[in-house]
């Protein structure tokens, strides 16, 4: 409701300008005011011309037509269109407005184009053409005059030499001479005839002549001349071709004429078929003019009546083969003939230069000792080259065959993969060049890789030897490859066409899909920590020691009868909890984990240790023992020389003996334990020194 009131508001606002404006005397063009799907019939307008009556000027004539409704001009272009009809010639032309845009409907006018009076000649000579004997063509216009008006309908008449009048159609066999020509202009409804005749001259030319078909003979052998197929050959273009045939001695036939190439005479038909012997002869071909056409001086042809016939069994030919691919047993040299040996010699094919030496062919194998033309053929690259072919028929009573060639190709290679494209896997963070090949290898070029995601290259393009990565110009391919995390990738091979096109390219392969497998993971430095006394923890001797192949370790040590009792934590390398110093008398559980990732899989170590109670130190419980020793000796010295140990029993004797031994055992035994606890200290420190230094020398042999 609202939308509705507000556009009822806006166009109530809308007509209350239009009243102001029309009232201030403002006005609109109707256009601007149309409805949406409502056109305004022009039909009550008015159709205006600026001139009603023109005269005939050969041009279109479109007076200036104004569309008009008593107060306001419509717009041409925007909202009518204007067309003329029967513009040109002289009577009644009509111009058409039709609607345009918001405007619809038609609206026709009138004007008057009077004939013209004023026709005339603007020149007063005819051109044309050069016309040679038998070149006139009726279709052609080869006059023109320059009139007013009507040129192009000017009627002309032609007259020779006898003064009597002769077609345009005979003008195309007229002999060469002067002729005479006029012209005349006839009335249309447009303009006046021209009565003034114009008259000029002209002249036919004699010919020039030329061959139409140069002179030529099909030869033939001696005894089998066929009127029928051994033709004489040339055509001019005007006359009769007039043959002569001689030898270096002696003229043997004199002007015979031909019927489309056969010789009709039968006289000349036995001379050349039983008295022209095998040799060479010349032909001599000409026409005689005259007064319509030019001579043509004799043309000469070489031509030869050949030996007794000698014929290819097998036409000259080649197995063709691919770049590096040639096999002499394979691509044969193919030609045979009647008799005679057939030689070979092949050339390149632009400058006919020669490439290898003559050699003939049995069977199609090429006869050689020492495998030469084997050895240039199979080095051929692609390209086109020309194979001369001669024979050599050793009698020369017999017809020798004339040397011939033809051309061949080696064709491109479609090459492929000698070796597929293939990847030795390998686990996350151990890849090694020497073992993890990458193999690709093509029957021609060399094969370049690249290694992707699927959806982006990883690698540059880089290339192999014997399936290594050469580390020297590839490095930093090879430190893109060791770093991979488990799992798919793609191993893309190409190869290239060389320079020549010698083998095709390899593309567009399906890519070798391969797997980055997950690491199982391990210790390196197993987990451990050196127990100790209560009281005594010492953090350069008693701390935690642990390495894995793969991941940081996570540490937590707990009263082993109470898992929740945590006296020590580390997670990703950052201590939460470190009571060791504190800890009470006991056994601890010590668990080291790696967690497992999508690059290596998990590992764990679980062991327990003791923090021990205190005790006295070694030297200590030596000075008891040895003052506990002395003290019973003195006073065992003291009874005897009072005679009191007569007094004691055996059992009172044992018993003594039996104490001083007990606390003397329990005394070694604490000795004991604590020198162990040191000396287990001492290895620690020592382990942790030698961990340390191969580290260091790891470290230092990445480094170079």
């Amino acid at each position: 409701m609202k939308y509705k009131f507000f556009t009822r508001g806006l166009l109530a606002v809308l007509g209350l300008m239009c009243a102001v404006c029309f009232a201030l005397g403002l006005h609109f063009t109707e256009t601007a005011f149309a409805a949406d799907g409502d056109r305004i019939d022009i039909e009550s307008y008015t159709l205006t011309l600026d001139v009603n009556e023109f005269t005939y000027s050969g041009l279109e004539i479109k007076p200036t037509a104004t569309v008009n409704n008593g107060t306001a001009n419509l717009v041409e272009g925007t909202d009518y269109t204007i067309s003329y009809e029967n513009n040109v010639e002289a009577g009644t032309a009509t111009v058409k407005a039709e609607g345009k845009g918001d405007y619809t409907g038609t609206l026709s006018a009138q004007f008057t184009i009077n004939p013209a009076t004023d026709n005339a000649w603007q020149r007063s000579d005819i051109d044309s053409d050069v016309i040679f004997y038998g070149s006139y063509n009726p279709e052609v216009p080869a006059f023109t005059v320059w009139a007013k008006y009507g040129s192009e309908n000017a009627i002309f008449k032609f007259y020779d030499g006898d003064n009597k009048e002769i077609s345009a159609a005979d003008l195309a066999t007229a002999d060469a001479g002067e002729y005479k020509v006029t012209a005349q202009i006839a009335a249309t409804g447009s303009y006046n005839a021209i009565e003034e005749i114009l008259t000029d001259t002209f002249r036919i030319y004699p010919a020039r002549n030329n061959w139409t078909q140069a002179p030529k003979v099909v030869e033939w052998e001696y005894g089998k001349f066929d009127a029928t197929v051994n033709l004489f050959m040339g055509v001019a273009e005007h006359g009769d071709v007039r043959f002569t045939i001689s030898n270096q001695n002696e003229t043997f036939i004199r002007d015979f004429t031909v019927n489309e190439g056969v010789v009709t005479n039968q006289n000349y038909v036995k001379i050349l078929s039983d008295e022209l012997t095998a040799g060479k002869y010349t032909l001599s071909a000409t026409v005689n003019g005259g007064n319509n056409y030019q001579d043509i001086p004799a043309t000469q042809v070489e031509f030869e009546v050949r030996q007794t016939s000698n014929d290819w069994m097998t036409f000259p030919d080649v197995v063709e083969w691919q770049y590096g691919n040639y096999n002499k047993d394979t691509n044969l040299f193919l030609a045979s003939v009647n008799y005679g040996t057939v030689w070979f010699k092949v050339k390149t094919a632009e400058d006919g230069e020669d490439l290898t030496s003559e050699f003939t062919a049995v069977n199609g194998i090429i006869q050689e000792e020492d495998g030469e033309i084997s050895n240039v053929l199979s080095k051929f690259e692609k390209g086109k080259y020309y194979v001369s072919v001669r024979v050599d028929v050793g009698d020369a009573n017999r017809e020798e065959i004339h040397a011939t060639g033809f051309e061949f190709d080696v064709i491109q290679a479609a090459n492929g993969w000698q070796a597929s494209p293939n990847v030795i896997a390998w686990e996350y963070g151990g890849y090694n060049p020497n073992v993890n090949l990458i193999i690709g290898t093509p029957l021609h070029g060399t094969a370049k890789f690249v290694i992707t995601d699927g959806e982006n290259n990883l690698t540059r393009e880089f290339s192999l030897f014997e399936g290594i990565i050469d580390e020297a110009d590839n490095g930093d391919v090879l430190a893109i490859i060791k770093n991979l995390h488990a799992g798919d990738y793609y191993l893309v091979a190409t190869v290239a066409s060389d320079e020549n096109g010698n083998y095709s390219a390899i593309e567009g392969q399906t890519p070798l899909q391969f797997t980055v497998n997950q690491a199982v993971n391990d210790w390196k430095v197993t987990p451990s920590i050196e127990s100790w006394v209560k009281g005594k923890y010492n953090a350069e001797v008693n701390f935690v020691t642990a390495e894995a192949e793969h991941g940081v370790v996570d540490y937590v040590i707990y009263k082993t009868t109470d898992e929740e009792s945590i006296i020590y934590q580390v997670s990703n390398g950052e201590v939460i909890v470190d009571n060791l110093a504190q800890a009470g008398v006991g056994y601890y559980t010590l668990k080291a984990t790696v967690a497992a990732t999508d690059d290596f899989s998990g590992v764990e170590r679980t062991f327990t240790f003791n923090v021990f109670a205190q005790g006295l130190p070694w030297w200590a419980i030596v000075i008891i023992v040895v003052g506990a020793l002395g003290i019973t000796a003195l006073v065992f010295f003291i009874l005897h020389q009072k005679g009191v140990l007569q007094m004691l029993t055996e059992k009172v004797i044992v018993a003594m003996r039996t104490k001083m031994t007990v606390d003397a055992t329990i005394a070694a035994v604490r000795a004991n334990k604590v020198a162990e606890a040191a000396k287990r200290s001492v290895a620690a420190a020592e382990e942790e020194e030698r961990r340390k230094a191969e580290q260091d020398k790891n470290d230092g042999n990445l480094n170079q």
